[in-house]
């Protein structure tokens, strides 16, 4: 039986985000079974430069386009991704660059990562770029079959080199950023669309107050949870914060879903306001419902995982991960809701009043998390995020209602 093409459409959204999520989460595990604790560790450090310049060049480029031009005309659409995408490889060359110089003075294994990364960062931009794209074009099975390129095509080189004497972190990086790279140059192809070097200029100017704000939340809500880890670990020791890495790989692939729903929804929820305005309210609610359900339902599970295979996950980790997971999945559920709105003021363009309520949300998890931490170790850290994270869907709701209510939103 043929399905509906909105369904085929939801479909292959849903193979794309599975795809793009196990090919990071693969990464991780090939890595960590084959090297040792220390360029394993090396590894995770140069992971988050990774996610983070990766999360700004989200902001700039994939978030700011898909924003703006979901809805526009194709031809008006194809000739801003040309700029899009040179603005996003240039990104990725000067990043690449300040990576390499870091490397230099970076001593031991991360400097050795560092230029790695830089090499392969322009072509993971671009295609992290192409995804938003494809979702905005109505071809999420492309997007699928281009992060099926990256994922399975950097999964399969990474275990060909584990048999060679090239078994080593920095060319498993390598061989990750030289499959995106390929799955670059496929998007291209996919979408007839060739960056275009004399719109870089342009870019950054003319969608910096959408872009530039994006890329500001997710500084703002990645590096205070990364401040609270860090707090935790000076004032309760590692252990405590075992307990809660081992809790956030547990919903890694929750927060994968989230960035896959970004992804693919943000272009169609566009296109319906664009039609209907009066649809965006019901369809936010019925996204919050359904991903408050379902990552309440994965909190449960993970909850509730027999010992043997909490210890087959995370080894001895998992005896103090488990004492935080209740907490944890408050948390993930709270943050899944408020999410959900957050989306809703992407529709609008509202960057301006999106970052306002991230801010506020940020703060509140500073605050509550560090105060926690002190209070009650990881299980308290992770409370006072959680009560962040619940305040943080009446701060989202509060402001995707008023935008929803007022004639026009401000993107500048």
């Amino acid at each position: 039986m043929k399905l509906p093409a909105g369904l085929r459409g939801a479909s292959w959204s849903i193979v794309d985000q599975g795809v793009y999520s196990l090919s990071n989460v693969v990464l991780a595990i090939l890595i960590a079974r084959q090297v040792t604790a220390e360029e394993f560790g090396a590894f995770s450090a140069v992971y988050i430069v990774y996610v983070c310049s990766q999360g700004v060049n989200e902001g700039i480029h994939g978030e700011a386009f898909s924003v703006a031009y979901s809805a526009t005309d194709e031809a008006h659409r194809r000739s801003m991704l040309a700029g899009a995408a040179g603005s996003a490889l240039a990104f990725g060359a000067v990043l690449g660059f300040l990576c390499a110089l870091a490397g230099l003075v970076v001593p031991g294994p991360i400097g050795d990562l560092l230029p790695v990364l830089g090499l392969i960062l322009p072509g993971l931009f671009l295609q992290d770029l192409w995804r938003f794209a494809l979702f905005a074009e109505h071809l999420p099975r492309a997007a699928a079959v281009n992060d099926l390129i990256w994922g399975g095509g950097s999964t399969l080189t990474i275990i060909a080199l584990a048999q060679t004497s090239h078994d080593t972190v920095g060319w498993f990086l390598a061989a990750w950023g030289a499959a995106g790279a390929v799955a670059a140059v496929v998007g291209a192809f996919q979408l007839r669309v060739v960056p275009s070097l004399t719109g870089v200029r342009r870019w950054l100017p003319e969608h910096a107050g959408l872009g530039l704000r994006y890329a500001a939340e997710f500084m703002l809500l990645y590096g205070t949870t990364q401040v609270v880890v860090l707090f935790l670990g000076a004032i309760a020791g590692l252990d405590e914060v075992a307990k809660v890495r081992g809790a956030q790989i547990l919903f890694g692939p929750m927060y994968a879903l989230y960035a896959g729903v970004r992804v693919a929804v943000t272009p169609r929820l566009v296109r319906a306001h664009a039609d209907a305005p009066e649809r965006t309210r019901p369809i936010v609610l019925r996204l919050a419902t359904g991903l408050g359900l379902v990552t309440l339902v994965w909190g449960l599970v993970v909850w509730n995982l027999p010992a043997a295979i909490g210890e087959a996950l995370l080894g001895d980790s998992w005896a103090g991960t488990a004492t935080v997971l209740g907490v944890m999945t408050w948390s993930a559920v709270a943050g899944s809701i408020g999410f959900a709105f957050v989306v809703g003021l992407r529709v609008h363009a509202d960057a301006r009043r999106s970052l306002r309520a991230r801010s506020t949300v940020a703060m509140a998890t500073l605050v509550l998390g560090c105060v926690g931490a002190l209070v009650g170790a990881a299980r308290g850290a992770l409370a006072g995020v959680a009560t962040a994270e619940t305040g943080g869907v009446f701060v989202y709701g509060r402001a995707f209602t008023t935008v929803e209510r007022a004639p026009a939103a401000p993107t500048a």
